[in-house]
């Protein structure tokens, strides 16, 4: 008797993305991917969190004790927006 061969189950699919909470230096070496001149240095990115109530980043930051996370794919998202506002 041959076995029957069953297809793997289908992924669930969702519309909201799964976050990758990064430090501000893990982000910025995840966003510059290890180039020579930095788009995004850690000081700019602690400039945009510091201000992250005014200028809506605020989402996709938490603050654990004196731990500051940032959602990358928030935040790029967020990058993306920024675009779309000065035009």
């Amino acid at each position: 008797m041959a076995h029957a061969i069953k297809a793997p189950a289908a992924a669930p699919t969702t519309t909201s993305h799964a976050p990758i909470w990064r430090s501000v230096a893990a982000l910025a070496d995840a966003l510059n991917g290890g180039s020579k001149v930095q788009t995004f240095t850690v000081h700019a990115l602690r400039h945009y969190v510091r201000f992250a109530d005014q200028n809506g980043l605020a989402p996709h930051v938490r603050r654990i004790g004196s731990k500051i996370l940032i959602d990358e794919t928030g935040f790029r998202s967020w990058i993306d927006a920024q675009g779309q506002r000065a035009a």
